[in-house]
């Protein structure tokens, strides 16, 4: 039963690792801190307790707190990012370019156009 679990915990920690790869590169530190705290304390440390000592689960409990709560941070995640460059993705990944040293571009057009040129890849 442990393997199991511990293969359904790597889908979502593959989201939670890309997607928060993606907050920090935007300099979105904040919002990945609330989305942790509710996530991984919140969800996950309550259902662990829950299960390993009132309901007699033992070790068993514990790693179905740890895949509760990398599944809640993996759910919650995307719809942060998705909420913080959807509504004007051109103004936010400039701002990313900047952090990794690259020049920021003043318009979409320039800045597809650096993405497609040589220099990026």
């Amino acid at each position: 039963m442990r393997r199991v679990l511990a293969a359904l915990y790597q889908l979502p920690d593959g989201v939670y690792g890309t997607v928060s790869g993606i907050l920090r590169g935007l300099g979105r530190q904040p919002q990945l801190l609330w989305v942790n705290l509710t996530g991984f304390w919140a969800v996950g440390m309550v259902t662990a307790v829950a299960l390993t000592f009132p309901l007699g689960l033992g070790e068993l409990g514990l790693w179905w707190g740890v895949l509760s709560g990398i599944t809640a941070t993996g759910a919650l995640i995307p719809s942060s990012v998705m909420i913080l460059l959807f509504p004007d993705p051109m103004k936010n990944c400039p701002c990313a370019y900047v952090r990794l040293g690259r020049p920021a571009q003043q318009t979409p057009q320039q800045l597809l156009s650096y993405l497609c040129s040589k220099r990026y890849v």
